[in-house]
């Protein structure tokens, strides 16, 4: 999704993940228990639907790091909200974390590998609509000149990797296209930033970078790399998830505000689809950057869009959180599924 090019800290949500995955004790029938609350998602619509603009004034939602909402609502004109909306900044995964176990927080949107997190501990949120964003800016990319053009040729080689990104999904997925293992068959380097795995990349310090966002496809539209697999044809399901967590459920009102902001934000990517190049500008001041780079990235990146929850989606997050817990970052055993609820699909239609 473009607004994840350069979102703050970029969801570095490993450092949950890990935190997540770090009781080895856990059996595989101790982490299936779900503690999601049963609620009457039906009801709850059809309560939500008697809800007028006027009873949501004086309301306050609470919206971890939403800022690229408001980025795209004020030039799309839907930023005219009955209700006041307070953006919660987490500076890293524990401060998210600890937000969503306080309860402090109403709404945040979520990658795979974020949600998968949060699903291993077990916070009480609610998925109620998604996100697709394009799949091609995540994968693993070579310098211009190496003479490697296949992954089998990766074999042995030192690869740049940051743990929490989506690329990671993707290159585990191409190695096990060809038969080998991601961790085994390749000398994966953990970088802390995209900043290091940029360079370490330009200074032939690694022969490939397993990157996502603006500074890794920049890198490849400057000339400097050239896409070696990307994350299209089912490598990646790049979707992004609306959680609502459990307490905004009880206050009727607060629940409709919360639903008319996605809605919202919804509506706005037909403006944003439509103006990639004054998105970037107006990016480009709210994180004191270039906009050149920002614009073309965007522009290349391709459009997102609002879709509803549906069975692929459910699927597409559960083989995600397999996977993480496959490689022994997080509890095996543990079902997605009822933290997706399609009853609010007929609302965002």
């Amino acid at each position: 999704m473009r607004f994840y090019v350069i979102k703050i800290a970029l969801l570095a949500i490993c450092a949950t993940l890990m935190a997540c995955s770090q009781n080895k004790n856990t059996s595989s029938s101790e982490s299936s228990i779900n503690t999601q609350a049963a609620l009457n998602y039906e009801d709850i619509l059809k309560q939500v639907q008697q809800v007028t603009p006027e009873q949501m004034k004086g309301v306050t939602i609470n919206v971890i790091d939403g800022l690229f909402g408001s980025l795209q609502l004020k030039p799309a004109g839907l930023d005219d909200t009955p209700y006041q909306i307070n953006f919660i900044q987490a500076m890293n995964a524990s401060d998210q974390m600890a937000l969503l176990l306080s309860g402090r927080a109403d709404l945040n949107v979520y990658g795979d590998i974020s949600f998968a997190g949060i699903v291993a501990a077990d916070v009480p949120l609610t998925i109620v609509h998604g996100m697709q964003r394009p799949a091609k800016p995540c994968g693993i990319a070579v310098r211009k000149d190496s003479p490697i053009t296949s992954i089998t040729q990766l074999k042995g080689k030192n690869i740049a990797n940051t743990t929490g990104f989506s690329s990671e999904i993707i290159a585990i997925r191409a190695f096990k296209e060809y038969g080998l293992n991601f961790f085994k068959d390749a000398n994966v380097i953990e970088m802390k930033t995209l900043a290091d795995a940029r360079l370490a990349f330009l200074n032939g310090r690694v022969d490939a970078w397993v990157g996502c966002h603006e500074a890794y496809n920049g890198t490849i539209l400057d000339g400097y790399a050239r896409s070696l697999v990307d994350g299209e044809d089912g490598r990646w399901i790049g979707q992004n998830y609306w959680g609502i967590h459990h307490n905004a459920f009880k206050d009727i009102v607060r629940l409709a505000a919360v639903l008319d902001y996605i809605k919202r934000v919804d509506q706005s990517f037909e403006w944003a689809n439509a103006n990639p190049e004054q998105l970037g500008e107006i990016m480009a001041k709210v994180f004191k950057t270039d906009a050149p780079p920002l614009q073309r990235y965007m522009k290349w990146s391709g459009s997102s869009y609002g879709i509803p929850v549906d069975l692929a989606m459910i699927n597409g997050l559960q083989a995600t959180y397999d996977l993480e817990a496959e490689i022994g970052r997080l509890p095996k055993g543990k079902s997605v599924q009822s933290y997706f609820t399609e009853a609010f699909n007929p609302y965002f239609k």
